[in-house]
């Protein structure tokens, strides 16, 4: 489990990476375009996951062999990194999709939701609890 440190770390980046993208690109003028640049950034995440698999199964076949393989764990760690840098773009584009789309509709809060998810959705839409 991520500790909450991180979490906070990883939401500010979001966010941060979130307004940014909206600030040169402006807001979504469709879902259909929302989604096209979610599922984009999904295929770059899952891309650079398939070569951490292969990394990590390269590694194994090294220690099988009683090999060090630190080239191989080291390459797995450049590319967790390109991997969090997507996971972050997802969630930006999920959160400026978000904001796009509250232009249509407001958008529903289920229940399961935790207040400080609340509260980072509100950010997120760029509500004020004032």
């Amino acid at each position: 489990m991520i500790q909450q440190e991180t979490k906070e770390c990883i939401t500010a980046a979001i966010l941060a990476e979130s307004m940014r993208a909206e600030r040169i690109h402006g807001l979504y003028h469709s879902s259909h375009e929302g989604y096209a640049v979610l599922m984009e950034e999904i295929e770059e995440a899952q891309e650079i996951l398939e070569k951490i698999k292969e990394d990590a199964s390269i590694l194994w076949d090294v220690i099988r062999k009683d090999g060090n393989g630190t080239e191989l764990a080291f390459s797995i760690y450049l590319r967790a990194i390109s991997c969090c840098g997507e996971m972050v773009q997802i969630g930006a584009v999920a959160g400026k999709y978000c904001r796009s789309m509250q232009k249509q509709k407001e958008p529903e809060e289920p229940e399961e939701f935790s207040e400080n998810e609340k509260r980072i959705m509100d950010v997120f839409l760029g509500r004020s609890y004032t």
